[in-house]
């Protein structure tokens, strides 16, 4: 007598789930490269990993300085991992992981990636942005410090044209034109326990630490703290247009370059600001638990100091400054501390 076997469809998915699940592989990459990635002692160049990932697996990244192109995060397009099981590329020891762009590549840019994780690295000295989600969706970004772009129209974290992406627990500071950028359809993009410093950009173009939209909806900050300081602007300089020539496509027709002194910033709006809506829905952002300061050794451009007496003016606040002691997580104010943040250290 033949037995008979019968199985739902909900049956067939979830065995199929605890399948991928299983088959999940973890890579290792190093600086050096040139095993199969199959164990930390025979780690490939980080840019094999593409060729490998499937939903599920993850790529630890060994300690070290990472150059060239090969070992950037730049996974092919197209390659996603799914809600229940995301590409994970994480460092094996927070912190002790560094992407140094050279001016010639970007460390991290996720493009077309949906479902990844990038977690525990440092990355710097970018080509262009220093760490970009662009048309991607549900990608995280977390525990990763960012500092110098290239000296344009560039951020150093930046999210574009994706949506539902999460920074979380990052820092950014150094040279670029915006240090944290929600823009073009960077919807829903939460921003949490994140510290922002402007330091300078020689570009055309407005310049700010955290800008919550351009062209993007339904943007969350929680505990984000932002300042400005622009050591690394020169005493006398012109204004550059993208092509890194001296900009004279002003609105006001003047067609001429302009020379700031005294370490002049064009356009600067200030920590926390926005750009514009030009068009569709304008809900957000939604602002909880967040400080703007400046110390009196910082160098704050005259346009920021003004937009900081409009603040004071509004808001009076006290003297001795805000105290916030707990976290907030999805707009709710839990009861979990939020000092010491994770990377603490790792930012000092």
């Amino acid at each position: 007598m033949k037995a008979n076997c019968f199985c739902s469809p909900l049956c067939v998915l979830y065995a199929a789930s605890l399948l991928g699940q299983a088959s999940a592989v973890t890579y290792y990459a190093s600086p050096q490269g040139g095993g199969n990635g199959s164990s930390a002692d025979r780690p490939f160049a980080v840019s094999r990993f593409g060729d490998k990932a499937q939903p599920g697996d993850a790529l630890l990244l060994l300690d070290g300085v990472y150059t060239g192109a090969e070992a950037m995060i730049d996974p092919p397009r197209g390659l996603r991992g799914t809600s229940a099981a995301p590409i994970t590329i994480r460092a094996a020891n927070d912190g002790q992981v560094t992407l140094d762009g050279q001016g010639r590549a970007n460390p991290v840019m996720l493009r077309g990636n949906d479902w990844f994780v990038v977690e525990g690295i440092n990355a710097h000295h970018a080509k262009a942005t220093v760490v970009e989600i662009s048309r991607s969706n549900h990608c995280i970004i977390r525990r990763v410090r960012g500092w110098d772009a290239a000296d344009g129209d560039t951020n150093i974290f930046a999210a574009h044209y994706g949506e539902y992406g999460l920074f979380e627990d990052c820092a950014g500071w150094g040279i670029a034109r915006k240090t944290f950028s929600c823009s073009q359809g960077g919807n829903y993009t939460t921003f949490r326990r994140r510290f922002g410093c402007w330091e300078g950009c020689h570009a055309v173009g407005p310049k700010m630490a955290f800008t919550w939209f351009y062209n993007s909806h339904h943007i969350t900050a929680e505990n984000c703290i932002a300042t400005w300081n622009g050591r690394l602007m020169r005493e006398q300089h012109t204004a550059l247009g993208s092509d890194g020539r001296p900009f004279t496509a002003w609105k006001d027709g003047s067609a001429k370059p302009r020379h700031y002194t005294d370490y002049g910033v064009d356009q600067p709006y200030g920590c926390f600001s926005a750009d514009r809506i030009d068009s569709g829905p304008t809900k957000g952002p939604s602002v909880y638990g967040c400080i703007a300061y400046r110390l009196k050794s910082q160098r704050v451009a005259d346009g920021v100091e003004s937009g900081r007496a409009a603040w004071k003016q509004v808001f009076q606040p006290q003297q001795q400054g805000a105290h916030i002691y707990y976290c907030y997580e999805n707009g709710k104010l839990t009861d979990k501390p939020l000092w010491p943040r994770p990377p603490n250290q790792r930012i000092k």
